[in-house]
């Protein structure tokens, strides 16, 4: 039992025991029985209670973190081919093109730069365009050894095609592919 300092009342105040404020916030040792008795108690959840009952066979799924080899992916070559495979993991075959261009000195972040902003794009053989990364993200800047090695060379890029959305109707959604790797093709020299 606790026991609480009392109180003098003053005036026409019954006199009743009133806790200090330290007393009022420690914790009520049933209260914390009840507690752990809550916490380490299982109780029955409704996935347990259909254990019971018999399941039909779930067909057979590759596991989340088992990752297709570059050979096993969809080839993509045409902006058809670009629709079918939204938002999953594929190889890209086309044309790196690199373009550059003098940031805002204010929007840049670092104090006197003075470089090139470049971001790249692959052009698929019927003109479709798809960007490397997120023209949002910093991810999309690419160095200048990458752009002086691929620069209007046909590439293999490997990642995942997304869709980044506009929210005007004049302006088309803008695809991109979220980079894994990128590499000449075998039957191309690498200069």
């Amino acid at each position: 039992m606790h026991n609480f300092p009392i109180v003098e009342p003053k005036g026409n105040q019954s006199n009743l025991a009133q806790p200090s404020l330290v007393d009022m916030f420690k914790p009520h040792p049933i209260l914390s029985l009840v507690t752990i008795a809550l916490t380490l108690s299982p109780l029955p959840t409704p996935a347990a209670e259909m254990t019971d009952r018999p399941q039909p066979p779930s067909p057979p799924s590759i596991p989340s973190n088992v990752l297709q080899t570059p050979d096993q992916l969809p080839t993509i070559h045409t902006r058809a081919e670009v629709e079918q495979y939204q938002q999953q993991r594929v190889k890209l075959i086309g044309q790196y093109i690199a373009t550059r261009r003098k940031p805002n000195p204010m929007n840049t972040g670092i104090v006197g730069f003075k470089g090139d902003y470049i971001t790249a794009k692959i052009m698929l053989q019927d003109g479709t365009d798809i960007a490397i990364n997120s023209p949002m993200l910093k991810q999309s800047l690419r160095s200048e050894k990458e752009a002086q090695q691929y620069d209007q060379k046909q590439v293999e890029v490997i990642g995942r095609l997304e869709m980044l959305e506009n929210s005007t109707e004049n302006r088309r959604s803008q695809l991109y592919i979220v980079l894994e790797s990128i590499h000449l093709p075998p039957d191309q020299p690498d200069y």
